[in-house]
């Protein structure tokens, strides 16, 4: 929903009959679901963050998108999709910028866990790019990083000091997907489902 929103306000301003029709999709889709919610409880008291990017997935100006989603006892409670103003050269590079903007949320989203009595721990952080995780967990500066900002480095720095833990996830269960990009019904309703989304009786 966020995705899908985020998409057709751009156009708000001048919007053609596409962005009408999207609207209308919006909009039945919320009819339809109107009965559902998020259900807490189940799952761990710790949280849990995911962070994803559709790079340069917008076709009119290449920028990407990123999404992330954090989860406290099996469900959603903070959720961010954001269109990038920059653009990118490679997935790597776009890829570590968004890890480094969900670290900042992590870490701010730890500090009030904890004020609020919860768990303080390293709070994991899943992305699905491989080579973002090797960056983190190798201190050796490897040639094709020198492109990218320094600045963004301090990621590694917050998982040495085990304010986060970034590890590796599969793109299949991705929770962050849902924020970043349109998506195919089945998968969709799947990744919607893993985010305890459910539907109440009246």
């Amino acid at each position: 929903m966020a995705y899908a929103v985020g998409q057709d306000s751009r156009f708000s301003q001048n919007p053609g009959m596409e962005h009408w029709k999207g609207l209308k999709r919006i909009l039945t889709y919320l009819r339809k679901t109107i009965n559902h919610g998020l259900l807490f409880g189940g799952g761990s008291n710790k949280l849990c963050g995911y962070v994803d990017v559709d790079y340069a997935g917008d076709t009119e100006n290449r920028r990407s998108t990123s999404g992330a989603v954090f989860i406290l006892k099996g469900c959603p409670f903070h959720g961010t999709a954001v269109d990038k103003l920059v653009l990118h050269c490679t997935t790597t590079e776009s890829e570590f910028i968004a890890a480094c903007d969900e670290t900042k949320e992590s870490i701010w989203l730890r500090r009030l866990y904890s004020e609020l009595g919860g768990i303080s721990l390293a709070m994991p952080l899943r992305c699905d790019n491989q080579w973002v995780i090797v960056l983190i967990h190798n201190p050796i500066f490897h040639q094709r990083t020198k492109p990218m900002d320094v600045s963004f480095f301090f990621v590694r720095d917050a998982h040495q000091e085990c304010k986060i833990n970034i590890t590796y996830i599969d793109t299949e269960v991705q929770l962050a997907d849902i924020f970043t990009k349109a998506l195919p019904n089945q998968r969709f309703e799947k990744l919607r489902n893993s985010l305890n989304v459910q539907e109440f009786s009246n």
